[in-house]
């Protein structure tokens, strides 16, 4: 769904609309692959089927779709596998019959990204995770009471701390803090409220997703976010202790 809005409003300025069902979604056929257990021949299928069906589509005089290809994890495998898998790619781009979208960790052989327009996504600022918690939850800018204002923030600030910490930020990325922004969202919707200052709650999503490691490394990501949050409320909610996370 981010995939086919993100390449409507980029390449056929279609304006963002509050439903993200159908306006936006069926316009696109996005076919999934991933690179780390796929051979050549495998991907060359796909680009193949792929091609055959964007042909059937423009084909069709009643239906305006573009399918496009989705290589996920490219950058995960091996380089000598990953450079010989992904040389299939070249006529396929060259002949620019199927829309193509890759995700990698790494940049592409000078060949193939010769062929490709390269977009580096960089750390997101206060302001874009702020954005991005706002979509997490559902809610609109506008309509948002201060005190949830400021707990967003400074979950967002905290965030941003591990993001630059030199231990953290190996093991903890955008998709934790996705999650635990989407934990928090569900556990406060199924009991009928709306999205408050819960230090426990966010205790609890925090073991949840910002755990697996060592204890005192996590009661520094939860003092982290306790000090961040308190920033922003100017201390007017509890101070997690450490029987709590005991």
């Amino acid at each position: 769904r981010l995939l086919a809005s993100t390449l409507s409003e980029t390449t056929y300025g279609v304006p963002h609309l509050p439903d993200h069902s159908a306006a936006i979604f069926l316009p696109w056929t996005v076919i999934s692959i991933n690179a780390e257990y796929s051979t050549s021949v495998e991907i060359e299928r796909v680009l193949s089927a792929a091609v055959r069906r964007q042909e059937i589509y423009n084909n069709s005089a009643s239906t305006n779709v573009r399918v496009v290809v989705l290589l996920d994890e490219a950058g995960l495998p091996k380089k000598e596998k990953s450079d010989m898998a992904l040389k299939v790619l070249h006529p396929y781009l060259d002949e620019c019959k199927v829309a193509f979208v890759a995700i990698s960790n790494r940049h592409f052989d000078s060949a193939n990204e010769n062929r490709m327009v390269i977009v580096l996504r960089s750390l997101a600022s206060r302001e874009d995770l702020e954005v991005l918690a706002l979509g997490c939850l559902g809610l609109e800018a506008d309509n948002v009471q201060p005190r949830t204002r400021h707990f967003l923030k400074g979950i967002c600030q905290a965030y941003l701390e591990i993001a630059n910490d030199e231990v953290f930020k190996k093991f903890f990325h955008y998709r934790d803090f996705i999650y635990l922004l989407r934990y928090i969202h569900c556990q406060q919707r199924s009991i009928g409220g709306t999205l408050r200052p819960d230090m426990p709650l966010l205790l609890d999503a925090l073991e949840r997703n910002f755990n697996g490691m060592e204890r005192s490394q996590f009661m520094r990501i939860v003092a982290i976010f306790t000090r961040c949050i308190m920033a922003e409320l100017r201390g007017s909610v509890p101070q997690l202790e450490e029987e709590d996370y005991a």
